[in-house]
């Protein structure tokens, strides 16, 4: 069984209160220090979510570095392992506010960093000696900490940033 490996991965995002899905790809690496049991951390970039009209339109994206713990269950074969995944993460969410937002509220485009956990499952498949593959499904709990101020800043600052993501994975094993 590998010890752990390295890769990229992709994958579509959709937070609870978006008007659209969003992309996501980034690095990981993954270490199994035993056979039922593995960490894995990846570095992401996640495309823009937009809420609200076109006139009061807040973009967000944002840089989620994760660490989740993998708990792997007996699979068919060797080579196919499915799993369960619990962790945290740390968010870099940068928001761009429309102009009508930037002026009525008197706020400019800002970054925050927050926190978040997950929970989700998947399946790791050992394609070759060193090759493999992996795909998850996972729910994230976010709360960022987003400081507005005036009515629609509550309608803002009560949105659901909360996301459900679905990502495939290659990696490289050793």
């Amino acid at each position: 069984m590998p010890r752990g490996g390295y890769g990229v991965h992709a994958g579509l995002s959709r937070a609870a209160d978006a008007e659209e899905g969003d992309y996501t790809y980034g690095g990981h690496a993954d270490l199994n220090p035993v056979d039922f049991f593995g960490l894995h951390a990846s570095v992401d970039y996640r495309s823009q979510a937009a809420f609200g009209d076109a006139e009061d339109l807040v973009k967000a994206k944002s840089v989620p570095i994760t660490l989740s713990g993998r708990f792997y269950l007996p699979g068919p074969t060797g080579r196919l392992r499915p799993f369960a995944l619990a962790g945290a993460s740390w968010y870099n969410v940068i928001y761009d506010f429309s102009e009508a937002l930037e002026s009525r509220l008197g706020v400019e485009d800002r970054t925050v960093r927050t926190f978040g956990w997950h929970l989700g499952a998947g399946a790791a498949l050992h394609l070759a000696e060193r090759f493999g593959v992996y795909g998850e499904a996972r729910y994230a709990f976010i709360d960022p900490d987003k400081e507005l101020d005036d009515e629609l800043a509550d309608e803002i600052r009560n949105l659901d940033y909360d996301s459900a993501t679905f990502e495939l994975g290659l990696s490289i094993l050793f």
